[in-house]
């Protein structure tokens, strides 16, 4: 089963993903799936019903995502929008809640020449950290997919402030990164993996670290394996963090993502959160 069978039918659109070391707080990068719409011919198979499993990609409208937090080498276009929302529960006695949300939409075309995606990023939704929206930033992202190489390359930033509570004791640059996905397809299960590298909130983040992250590039990678049509499993290392889990899509038809996963699990930050994100994403 080629590549071509793989994504025929599919539209896999950007989805927020939240990870706690990005900002700290609040609302994230988008990451995570990005729009594979046009790799082949648009499938008209399609099951009754909402409640099935799905035997092959072909019948899902949006794909589980394959990072938690790297950018990906794949970005949308024309006609795709997106939002998402997203949170980390800390493990500790504080029992800490961060969450943001996202929304945006992709133009151009990276099929066929250059595409992308231009959100707007929010938080935090959660009155527990002492604001509502309190914060806005613009996240941009341009590549282009090679569709017979199932390989995506893009270039972007994220973090451009918007709007902030007057009271913000230090807001950072935009960060801006390079990323390269890459699809293995084959009958079992297909995997995708990203590479790439960004500075600013980007970087190793700790709770020692007072350097400027301005100049320091760090890399960051993510690995996605498909057990499922509807099901993927993820594991990520972003901003020196290492995030693993699961991404479901509960109903085929219906373009909803969910991801489920353990945030810092080596504690290189500020120890184990359970982190939970929950995308929709559509293709007109």
């Amino acid at each position: 089963m080629g590549m071509r069978r793989i994504f025929s039918g599919i539209v896999l659109c950007s989805l927020l993903c939240v990870s706690s070391v990005t900002f700290g707080e609040g609302a994230q990068s988008i990451a995570g799936s990005s729009a594979l719409s046009g790799l082949s011919e648009t499938s008209q198979e399609r099951q009754r019903g909402f409640f099935y499993l799905a035997e092959d990609f072909s019948q899902l409208s949006i794909l589980p995502s394959y990072t938690f937090g790297a950018p990906s080498g794949m970005v949308p276009g024309f006609g795709t929008v997106f939002m998402g929302i997203g949170g980390t529960v800390s493990g500790r006695e504080s029992q800490r809640i961060d969450g943001g949300m996202s929304v945006g939409g992709g133009f151009g075309d990276p099929i066929s020449a250059i595409g992308g995606y231009a959100a707007i990023e929010m938080g935090s939704i959660s009155p527990s950290d002492g604001g509502e929206f309190d914060r806005g930033q613009l996240a941009v992202g341009l590549g282009h997919t090679f569709a017979d190489f199932g390989l995506g390359v893009s270039i972007g930033f994220v973090g451009l402030d918007l709007w902030h509570n007057s009271t913000e004791s230090e807001i950072l640059d935009p960060s801006f990164y390079f990323a390269v996905s890459k699809l293995f397809a084959n009958d079992i299960a297909p995997v995708i993996l990203t590479a790439g590298a960004g500075n600013e909130a980007f970087g190793t983040v700790t709770e020692e670290s007072d350097h400027d992250r301005k100049y320091e590039i760090q890399e960051f990678l993510a690995a996605a394996v498909y057990v499922l049509p509807q099901v993927s499993l993820v594991a990520d290392y972003t901003s020196g963090v290492t995030t693993a889990g699961v991404s479901i899509v509960p109903l085929p038809r219906i373009p909803v993502v969910l991801g489920l996963a353990a945030n810092d699990i080596f504690q290189q930050d500020d120890g184990i959160n359970a982190l939970v994100t929950l995308g929709f994403g559509y293709a007109f």
